[in-house]
């Protein structure tokens, strides 16, 4: 068990750098390339009768590394000119693409893969399984270097080739993502890796995928373009669009002018207060949902501590008036369940801690509280966080808490909650991704402790470690709402708060943009209505 912890723990990191941009929407844009404040103003006219369409994405490319991503536009790079083994479209639905289906073996430590035939690479070479056992070997390669292969595949022992449409995975032990795992395995050229070495792609030697879109260039903290790939392999997903450009705008200011001006036709992550902007614009749609990130309080349970005692914690819990915050931060949906709906594990029938001051005051005269000075902590990039904790003092205050808050920069809270007893409690956010409740949420934040809250249930994480090696998913889902169940029961040391709304805009006759709740912009089966897009 402890050596099955510690390498979730090293995948944790991995993933936290991965996802940690796009789980926040907006914010900075990251080293490796400037902001593009004025957006896609230079773009280049498309040749007389090409479909040109140019979109957005809240930040920059980093590198052309496949399997080097951090940040949302390196996923939607990979996405849109590689092929994965399966393909995730990063809310919980996996479906086969190079890999056609597997068979595990009754202990789940051996994979048979099954290869798509008649796929090709853009450079016209066939791919084959003896590709896809190379992409293995070379993630076995660079484990220590490339996080997103250590992440996916920490579990992965060895590949074998059996014929040119099967390979055998050799893997330490089941685990539940290992589907999600073959989403995230995109397969490169035996060829090229041969040829090239294993930085062909870092070193941009060579970008050699077999998607549905072609790699044209990439300006560093400008823009990324793609061309159709005319002779995919799956017809159906042809585009025909002729150039797509995706521009690196993180400014709210620049995506409001580039859709009403036209250089725009898709812009993500669109603040609330910004939409009244572009509501009414003739030929443009605003799409509203309830995004995959969850907003959540995170207890110091220390024996030392007031919050050591669950009766504080559902004190807090009933002291807060969501709806208020919800109302500030641009709509969404409070949470009565530490799953958001989008994850396995997610319970209904949890009722969630209403908003209820007297409530409070009852739990909290339970225990031993003596009007010590309890600190809340929070960043400074979250949506309208100095509003939400200005409701947070009036409301615990009301309960009978003494409360004061600090918010801090992003370098400043990593050092607060990875300090043993450093904080009392803080609020941040958390993104959702691909219908994984474990590798963010349960396994590093109960089993692991990794933000240091001192909760202690062995019995809660062995439930979780055993749902995460059972490869019954009937039984996994019953398992998992059981710590759904134990982690409202407790009130910790986690409490889901609220997910806000989101909001995108779409130019009409822009098909096929997969728009996820938290993953950010997806352009693989992009395509126009022409009869619309050319009125």
């Amino acid at each position: 068990m402890k050596h099955v912890r510690s390498r979730l723990l090293c995948m944790l990191m991995a993933l936290s750098l991965v996802f940690s941009l796009a789980a926040c929407g907006g914010g900075e844009t990251p080293s490796g390339g400037e902001k593009n404040p004025e957006g896609p103003a230079t773009a280049a006219p498309g040749k007389e009768g090409e479909i040109v369409v140019n979109v957005s994405d809240n930040v920059t490319m980093i590198n052309l590394e496949v399997y080097a991503n951090n940040n949302s536009c390196q996923f939607l790079y990979a996405d849109m000119v590689f092929d994965p083994l399966y393909y995730g479209d990063r809310q919980g639905g996996n479906t086969p693409c190079i890999c056609t289906g597997y068979e595990l073996s009754e202990d789940g430590t051996e994979a048979t893969l099954h290869i798509r035939e008649g796929v090709k690479f853009h450079d016209g070479t066939d791919l084959t399984a003896k590709d896809v056992v190379a992409t293995f070997e070379f993630i076995l390669r660079n484990m220590d270097t490339l996080g997103l292969a250590s992440a996916v595949w920490s579990n992965l022992e060895g590949v074998e080739l059996i014929d040119d449409t099967t390979c055998k995975l050799k893997l330490s032990s089941y685990f539940a993502t290992f589907e999600v795992s073959l989403t995230y395995t995109w397969i490169l050229s035996d060829e090229d890796i041969e040829n090239y070495g294993d930085d062909f792609q870092s070193a941009e030697k060579i970008i050699n995928g077999s998607g549905p879109w072609k790699f044209v260039e990439w300006q560093d903290g400008q823009y990324a373009s793609y061309t159709s790939n005319k002779d995919y392999w799956d017809p159906s997903v042809v585009s025909n669009i002729d150039k797509l450009s995706v521009w690196f705008v993180n400014q709210e200011n620049a995506k409001v002018s580039g859709i009403t001006s036209g250089d725009l036709d898709y812009a993500q992550s669109l603040r609330s207060d910004m939409v009244p902007m572009v509501e009414g614009k003739p030929g443009i749609e605003i799409i509203e949902y309830v995004s995959d990130v969850m907003y959540y309080l995170q207890f110091d349970c220390a024996a030392d501590s007031v919050f050591s005692d669950p009766n504080a914690r559902k004190a807090f819990a009933h002291a807060i008036d969501v709806d208020t915050m919800l109302n500030l931060v641009g709509g969404g949906e409070a949470m009565k369940c530490m799953f958001l709906k989008s994850l396995m594990g997610y319970d209904e029938s949890i009722e969630g801690y209403e908003y209820n001051p007297e409530l409070a005051k009852e739990y909290l005269a339970k225990t031993n509280y003596a009007q010590q000075q309890i600190t809340l902590y929070s960043r400074n990039d979250l949506v309208s966080i100095d509003d939400v904790m200005a409701v947070f003092v009036q409301n615990l205050t009301e309960a009978g808490f003494n409360v004061a808050t600090k918010i801090c920069d992003s370098a400043e809270f990593v050092k607060i909650r990875q300090n043993p007893s450093e904080y009392d409690v803080f609020f941040v956010n958390l993104g959702a991704f691909d219908g994984d409740p474990y590798n963010l949420y349960i396994v590093p934040r109960i089993v692991d402790d990794c933000h240091n809250s001192y909760y202690k249930n062995e019995q809660l994480n062995q439930l979780i470690m055993d749902s995460y090696t059972n490869p019954d998913a009937a039984q996994r889902e019953e398992m998992l709402k059981q710590v759904a169940q134990t982690v409202y029961e407790e009130c910790g040391p986690v409490l889901a708060v609220y997910a806000p709304n989101g909001y995108c805009v779409i130019r009409e006759g822009l098909e096929g943009v997969n728009a996820t709740k938290c993953a950010g912009p997806y352009f693989r089966f992009a395509r126009v209505d022409e009869a619309v897009w050319k009125k």
